[in-house]
Formats: C-alpha cells, structure tokens, sequence
C-alpha cells in the first residue's frame, strides 16, 4: 500500500514515524531519495500502533531540487589532549549517506515544514545525521507480511 504526503499544500500532513527502525538501503538520484527499512519493522513500538501487518517500509522524497544537503555530527575529537576541530553538525558529502547503512543506522524522527524535510538518523558509528532536503512529496510503500 503506498500512502502520498504532500509538502506543497497550505496544511502539512502527520507523517507517520518510523522510530527507531534501521535502513538497510538508500539509494538517490535527481529526482527521489528513497530508504528502504529492515524486514519485520512491525516489531518496533514505532510501527505497532499505526501499521501491526506491516513488514517493510519504503519511503521516498520527492525532490524539488537534485541537490540535498547531508551533515553529520562532530564530536570533540583530541589530539595530543588537546582538542580540536568544532563540535556539531558538519556538511559532509551526500555519498556518506549511503555508506552509512554498512553500519547500523536508524531512523530517529523528521521535522516539516513547508516544501521541506529534515530527517535525523543515528549512526552506530558516529553518532546523528541529518538529511535536509528540498521536496515536494513524500511516499510511503509499506510492504505488509504475506501469511
């Protein structure tokens, strides 16, 4: 079942949250980011109230603009004891994003706003990530489980 939110309309939709949920794919190209969610996803907390049948989930942001933005957070790091760099989010290049589902990454919450999405995943590895993008729809294909 696909279910369409549009993000060019005067009244925002209620996204649906998969919480804590890992990807295991994503993929991207001009016109699409698209996360592809781990099998049984309905075993989250996140997914057993809205969608209990539900096996899988696909979502896909359509794109205003090819380009989207991807940061990652940066943690103090030392050298020698003493500290360098800036602690926060960094631009990082979007090919990272991709790279990230080698290691266990979640989807953690998205906020909304008009023609727009920020989405925060958690990377095993490096702590949070932040997917900032221009789009004017967002798909939802869950995949339900077949007994």
């Amino acid at each position: 079942m696909i279910e369409t939110y549009r993000l060019d309309q005067t009244e925002l939709p209620i996204l649906p949250c998969p919480h804590d949920c890992v990807i295991k794919k994503i993929a991207f190209d001009d016109s699409y980011i698209t996360f592809v969610f781990e099998e049984h996803i309905s075993l989250h907390e996140s997914i057993q109230h809205i969608r209990p049948q539900s096996d899988s989930l696909i979502v896909r942001y359509h794109l205003i603009a090819p380009d989207f933005l991807t940061y990652r957070a940066i943690r103090h790091a030392t050298r020698l004891g003493k500290r360098f760099g800036n602690e926060g989010y960094h631009l990082v290049d979007n090919r990272e994003l991709k790279e990230s589902v080698k290691f266990r990454l979640e989807y953690l919450g998205q906020r909304i706003d008009f023609k727009t999405i920020l989405v925060e995943l958690c990377r095993e590895d490096c702590g949070s990530i932040l997917v900032d993008a221009a789009v004017d729809s967002i798909e939802y294909e869950w995949i339900d489980r077949v007994e």
